[in-house]
């Protein structure tokens, strides 16, 4: 189980359905699975039980799609969204998945 409870695990699953997926593992439905993400580190953070690996499971899923966009965006990608990510990984690595997921996603979006 990605989350820590029944309404979390069900956010995980509609993340995971193939709709949302292309064959090759990459992601067809990026603001859906954004969304997806951003509702399952909430579960996170609200739980008790959650370990560091379902924490990085769940924001790695963020940082992917935001790395994308920013690769994307070229030269200009890298200046606009730095910070947001570089402070993403602070607050996965202090237990705040849920804001290192918002943060991935603001990078996201400014990258495109």
């Amino acid at each position: 189980m990605l989350c820590g409870g029944r309404g979390e695990h069900r956010t995980g699953r509609l993340a995971l359905r193939p709709a949302n997926w292309n064959r090759d593992g990459s992601v067809r439905e990026r603001d859906r699975v954004l969304a997806a993400a951003q509702d399952a580190s909430a579960g996170l953070t609200r739980s008790t039980k959650d370990t560091y690996v379902q924490d990085d499971l769940v924001v790695s899923v963020a940082r992917d799609l935001a790395q994308s966009a920013v690769m994307a965006a070229g030269p200009a990608g890298m200046p606009r969204t730095a910070r947001l990510t570089s402070d993403a990984e602070h607050l996965l690595l202090t237990g705040r998945p849920d804001r290192a997921v918002s943060l991935l996603a603001q990078a996201y979006h400014q990258a495109r």
